[in-house]
């Protein structure tokens, strides 16, 4: 983490200093567009080997005559006891539910403490933003259909979609390591970056929230009519743009998954429906469409975020590294957790919202709250199983 490749001395015409000290002349740099150059000229004369290269990213790193052990995090996993010290409590309980390599037996000997970066916040901002984002979706899915929602569209969803926007806010600027500097993701912004365009969604998905809410009490509907579409846009940006930022966390695999967008669809679909059946069944205001409309979609949403996950998790893994953390998911250190909070409960969801698209409207009160505990539960898993996987 602390090399920057000695730029102060690449810029001066030297070479980094861990080459200049190297007593056996083991490490080498150069230019590798330069066929003439040094390093070129080794590399395209031996074998080489480079690092985790089924993602894809080019490395310009090769290791001549390397063991796949030493290359490969995930064939060779901690022992008890480092030769001097003992790994952190945290590497320590993923290794032992990680396959040793059946041909080398190899084992980590040293290292360091490698803490997960995203915890506990990240998990509940996907709860947080789903929610907003799905209550928005569907209202302003109701108003293109011309399904009377009536309060429950008109101010109801608008002031979740702003609450759950608000508290995602707050969770993402307590997350970053230097929390007063998140305006330099506007004034200095990276249009590389999914970090600013996610923050750049939900600034642009607060302000339509806002004019919705603001219109619908001044009760406009022809500019309900106009904001709409460019409305349930912004909520479905809000909700799946996490699938390009997660993207772009190239070594944990199993958050590379193709169906990531759309299951963060369907999750806010899910979670986001809830409340506006909840209003509904105490406001009222609802006519038959709508009770529909919301319960429906609760349902339906439950049951193809099941299909998703299952798909997902008992489904065969394009790398090792998904394969170690659908592993951990399934029959490891969150397997609990997975089965009886993320599947048992939003199964316990998608009937009672099933009864309550027949019957009694609690019922789908009570399953809306149901699976609100189910994704957090789903959340927490997926965000520390995929970090849980060594990448050193």
């Amino acid at each position: 983490a602390k090399c920057n490749f000695c730029a102060h001395r690449v810029d001066a015409g030297l070479e980094p200093a861990c080459v200049v000290v190297c007593p056996t002349h083991s490490i080498w740099v150069g230019d590798l567009d330069d066929p003439e150059s040094g390093i070129s000229r080794l590399v395209n004369t031996n074998p080489v080997t480079v690092r985790a290269p089924e993602q894809q990213t080019g490395p310009n790193v090769f290791y001549l005559g390397a063991d796949r052990a030493v290359l490969d995090p995930l064939a060779a996993p901690v022992d008890e006891s480092y030769i001097f010290s003992r790994p952190d409590a945290h590497r320590a309980e993923v290794s032992a539910q990680l396959p040793t390599d059946p041909v080398s037996g190899a084992r980590t000997t040293l290292n360091t403490a490698h803490p997960r970066p995203w915890g506990w916040r990240v998990t509940t901002y996907l709860w947080t933003k789903a929610v907003a984002a799905g209550a928005m979706m569907l209202a302003a899915l109701a108003h293109l259909l011309g399904v009377e929602l009536g309060a429950v569209g008109d101010v109801v969803a608008p002031v979740v979609g702003l609450a759950g926007a608000a508290v995602t806010g707050v969770l993402l600027v307590w997350d970053l390591k230097r929390p007063e500097r998140f305006l330099f993701i506007f004034l200095k912004p990276n249009p590389t970056s999914w970090l600013f365009w996610g923050a750049a969604v939900l600034a642009i998905a607060s302000g339509l929230f806002f004019a919705w809410l603001v219109f619908a009490l001044l009760g406009m509907d022809a500019v309900l009519t106009g904001l709409a579409v460019p409305t349930a846009i912004a909520a479905a940006l809000t909700a799946g743009y996490t699938a390009f930022l997660f993207g772009q966390a190239e070594g944990r695999d199993l958050w590379q998954s193709p169906l990531l967008f759309w299951h963060l669809l369907v999750q806010a679909l899910m979670v986001g429906s809830a409340p506006l059946v909840l209003a509904a069944a105490v406001l009222g205001g609802v006519d038959d469409a709508g009770r529909n409309l919301l319960v429906g979609t609760l349902a339906v949403a439950t049951v193809a975020h099941l299909v998703m996950v299952l798909l997902e998790y008992l489904g065969r893994h394009s790398t090792r590294n998904a394969g170690a953390a659908a592993h951990l998911v399934t029959r490891g250190r969150y397997a609990r957790t997975f089965w009886l909070g993320g599947i048992g409960l939003a199964l316990v969801g998608a009937v009672l919202a099933g009864l309550g698209w027949t019957g009694p409207l609690l019922a789908a009160v009570a399953g809306g709250l149901v699976v609100q505990v189910a994704l957090l539960a789903y959340e927490s898993v997926f965000v520390r199983a995929a970090q849980d996987v060594p990448l050193s």
